[in-house]
């Protein structure tokens, strides 16, 4: 599955037994999470910002000091002005106060008066705090995307948890991420696993790698196996 209780990359939630769709029976699931290098995600983020329109066709100093965000569309404004928000169910199960937009409408058609954007998974997730605010910069999001995607090992229906770096599964392939699933299964795989193949990292600037060393934290990285890059000083 492409999923836990929210698709791929969204922030994910404790199940609960009366969310029929999204609940697993306690000891059920094998979870994988994969992670990317810090420099190389957001980068690769600024040159393609899925789900991000706002963020389109930044230079990455403006990309990752524009906070995450987008202005509400139509039918969420219609539910503030109806005092509908707190009630709101929206998009992949949020509260209105955590993500932009809210409603399938304006994710697929967003109209705010100024710009339209028809494209289908326009999203923004906030604070998860509650407060409603946005993230400050891409690199906050990560760093709380990395503690709950972390936090799922502990989820009562999690029986196993593989924390995965994506450089690691393409220069060493899969055949060892799979085979430890096997060993929790007892099942045999039916697909043959990626063979390693040779990482081709792009080339960063210094001004922005400098950047991200002086703003990423770095503490919340380690626990994935994420380091701070040492510039020369030559």
């Amino acid at each position: 599955m492409d999923r836990y209780t929210r698709f791929k990359h969204w922030f994910q939630y404790k199940e609960e037994i009366t969310d029929t769709y999204h609940y697993f029976p306690e000891n059920s699931a094998i979870v994988v999470a994969m992670f990317r290098d810090p420099y190389q995600w957001v980068n690769a983020m600024q040159r393609k910002p899925y789900h991000a329109l706002d963020h389109r066709y930044l230079s990455w100093e403006k990309f990752v000091t524009t906070p995450w965000v987008i202005e509400r569309g139509e039918n969420d404004k219609k539910l503030i002005e109806s005092n509908a928000t707190y009630n709101a169910t929206c998009v992949h199960r949020f509260n209105f106060n955590e993500v932009v937009p809210c409603t399938t409408q304006d994710r697929n058609d967003w109209r705010n008066g100024t710009h339209n954007y028809t494209s289908r998974g326009l999203m923004y997730e906030l604070n998860q705090d509650g407060s409603g605010d946005p993230y400050d910069s891409i690199v906050d999001l990560r760093r709380d995307k990395i503690k709950n995607f972390l936090s799922v090992r502990n989820y009562d229906a999690v029986a196993a948890f593989f924390p995965v770096q994506y450089e690691y599964a393409v220069s060493r392939g899969t055949g060892g991420l799979i085979g430890a699933i096997e060993n929790v299964t007892g099942l045999y795989a039916q697909c043959k696993p990626s063979p390693p193949r040779e990482l081709e990292p792009k080339q960063l600037d210094s001004n922005y790698i400098k950047w991200m060393n002086d703003n990423v934290d770095w503490e919340v990285e380690k626990m994935i196996g994420y380091y701070k890059a040492v510039l020369s000083t030559s």
